[in-house]
């Protein structure tokens, strides 16, 4: 059953009046400031002693259901010797059965100097 047309005249009304009443706030020091960032993520597989990430579970029949660890770096540029700022800890789960999809849950711990 659909609702009645003054319902929805009733829903703008109140949409508009909290618009106005949230537009009207003022912050008496500036609330807020913009940051930008260019950040890159380092991940490096390979033997155990120089990665950093690791596999957790490889089911034998499939892909599906994988599920990896990591540590990745966070610098701050893309060259060999950029600066280290801090590191991406997390997992990662091949989530997908019909495609290649991640799930991925990441911690951003940055170093205390930056």
């Amino acid at each position: 059953m659909a609702r009645p047309r003054y319902f929805f005249l009733i829903d703008v009304f109140i949409f508009a009046l909290t618009l106005a009443m949230v537009s009207s706030f003022s912050c008496p020091k500036t609330c807020e400031s913009e940051i930008k960032l260019c950040l890159y993520l380092k991940q490096v597989a390979g033997t155990p002693d120089q990665s950093n990430q690791a596999t957790i579970i490889s089911p034998p029949t499939s892909l599906f259901g994988t599920m990896i660890v990591t540590d990745w770096t966070i610098i701050d540029g893309p060259a060999a010797n950029a600066k280290v700022i801090g590191y991406a800890q997390g997992i990662h789960v091949l989530s997908d059965q019909a495609r290649v999809a991640w799930y991925i849950s990441l911690n951003l711990v940055f170093q205390a100097d930056r």
